[in-house]
């Protein structure tokens, strides 16, 4: 019944169907809770999605278990329970050495990572956590290299979101700044991420008192996007930089807030065909060190 519902572009009234699945799971095999799953995960109704995955986990098909366990991951992220995602994920990376779904384990769970880390209060074990996420964000950096310099680019936003968490503004500073710089806008698929790094990385250089950096930002901005979404603040910017300028830190009066970390990197969306096979990700040759401090 959900999939005619579907097929007549009733998402809502299919929601209420597959929802009523869920008290009946006996009833019901393993296989078809994964197209409810999906449709719940992009209704951001994480609770519901969460139970769905987790009751297509039983299936005897490796793939969609896979699919299944990545899915409960991004579920439990939403619901902000980085903790338990970061259990159905390492399984993903623990069962298949050679899983199609590496690339997008690791970057969910470097942010899983990070975001635990944030709320520990012990001191050691939060170091710990840190860099165990900056540990998995350059497994991710390796397997994508910079042939791919769209992934790699969302990569770097990714990073930065994660120094940011461990707080350090001047690593998260860095990484947007090279975004920004090494980027092309006229490929369009690196636009999206030099933009995101502008307006999110300027206002951390601005935090740090970092004049010259927020002015030469601006200038690269307003070069690269003359018609720029965010053109008035790069000049507005601009003129804060300059009346800045020679001056001593520490007089520039209040200072603007720094942005809230950013969301994460989209992984594959869960709700890939299981019958659509993923090429295993090349890894590069020449790994992209990050410095844990």
């Amino acid at each position: 019944r959900v999939e005619a519902l579907l097929s007549l572009g009733r998402t809502n009234d299919a929601i209420k169907v597959a929802t009523g699945m869920l008290d009946k799971q006996e009833a019901y095999k393993p296989e078809q809770f994964y197209r409810i799953a999906g449709l719940m995960l992009d209704a951001s109704m994480y609770n519901e999605a969460a139970r769905a995955f987790t009751a297509t986990r039983p299936t005897t098909s490796s793939n969609m278990w896979q699919l299944a366990s990545l899915g409960l991951g991004k579920a439990l992220f939403g619901l902000g329970r980085f903790e338990e995602a970061i259990k159905p994920l390492e399984e993903i990376l623990a069962r298949n050495k050679r899983s199609a779904y590496t690339l997008d384990a690791n970057l969910m769970l470097s942010r899983c990572y990070a975001e635990v880390g944030k709320k520990e209060a012990d001191p050691d074990k939060k170091r710990e956590w840190f860099n165990k996420s900056i540990k998995t964000i350059n497994i991710v950096r390796r397997l994508i290299g910079k042939n791919d310099r769209k992934a790699f680019f969302d990569t770097e936003l990714e990073l930065a979101a994660i120094q940011l968490l461990k707080g350090d503004k001047n690593g998260a500073a860095a990484t947007y700044v090279r975004v920004l710089m090494d980027g092309d806008s006229a490929d369009p698929r690196l636009r999206p991420a030099m933009e995101t790094a502008f307006a999110l990385g300027t206002p951390v250089l601005r935090e740090l008192e970092k004049y010259d950096d927020v002015k030469q930002n601006c200038q690269q901005y307003k070069k690269q996007f003359p018609n720029g979404a965010a053109i008035g603040r790069a000049k507005d910017w601009e003129d804060w930089a300059d009346a800045r300028l020679g001056i001593q830190p520490g007089t520039a009066g209040t200072q603007p807030e720094v942005p809230a970390v950013p969301p994460a990197v989209p992984v594959a969306p869960a709700t890939q065909s299981v019958t659509q096979a993923k090429q295993p990700v090349a890894v590069a040759t020449q790994p992209v060190p990050v410095v844990v401090k």
